[in-house]
């Protein structure tokens, strides 16, 4: 009897280190935010035009694009007349995969000379995943320690059904173009673009960009999702 309850114990051990070690090699989802001002419009959309493939080859997808005035709204700070593109992995070791590719690495020539932008890779929280036809808040945070308005903040975006995917860590932060001025991102998802602008407007929103100094919060920014692509054109039916 006593033989059998160590060999329980043991196979009870064994599986328990099993599903820890799964867990521990479970992929933590990516993303990867790009903010630019272009000054050759016409080289920018010859380059946006061959990215598409080349995110779809590693895995990647766009979750938020725009331009001033076109899907990116600047809240505060440092962000008028900036570009901005978010886009999203399963795991967040794919970033390097597409960022450092050779596919992308002849596409990015397309664009110099076009413009200056900031490029970080961001680790996102496991089982976080960003609202299909959502929108996005994105703020820039460059200070050692959060200010108690940033987490008041973002706990009270939480509380009314937005998903935070990244946390503003500088563990989650991997600078790769350009000088971001700040080191932590917190991404937050939204269920539409009305619940994400209305939270923009809300007072936890004015109350972190009152109460946030020039050193804190950088920037805050609404990004919209990607536009759906024009439904395919039905063929005419064939004369009877």
């Amino acid at each position: 009897m006593k033989k059998i309850s160590l060999f329980i114990i043991s196979a009870l051990l064994a599986l328990s280190i099993i599903n820890a070690n799964a867990q521990a090699e479970e992929p933590t989802p990516g993303y990867l935010l790009v903010l630019g001002r272009s000054t050759d419009r016409a080289k920018i959309i010859q380059y946006s035009m061959t990215l598409p493939p080349i995110y779809a080859a590693t895995g990647g997808r766009y979750i938020g694009i725009g331009r001033p005035g076109g899907g990116v709204t600047c809240l505060a700070g440092l962000c008028e007349g900036r570009s901005a593109v978010v886009a999203t992995w399963a795991d967040d070791k794919k970033i390097s995969a597409f960022w450092w590719g050779e596919a992308y690495r002849q596409a990015v020539k397309l664009r110099d000379n076009a413009g200056v932008f900031t490029v970080v890779g961001l680790k996102g929280q496991a089982n976080v995943t960003p609202f299909e036809g959502g929108a996005l808040l994105v703020a820039n945070f460059a200070v050692a320690t959060e200010p108690a308005s940033a987490l008041a903040w973002l706990a009270s975006a939480a509380e009314g059904g937005a998903r935070l995917l990244v946390k503003p860590e500088t563990t989650a932060f991997t600078p790769l173009e350009g000088d971001a001025l700040y080191n932590r991102v917190a991404l937050v998802s939204f269920a539409s673009k009305d619940a994400r602008d209305k939270f923009a407007a809300a007072e936890a929103t004015k109350a972190l960009i009152k109460n946030s100094t020039g050193t804190s919060l950088i920037a805050l920014i609404a990004i919209d999702e990607p536009a759906p692509p024009p439904p395919a054109q039905s063929s005419p039916a064939p004369p009877k």
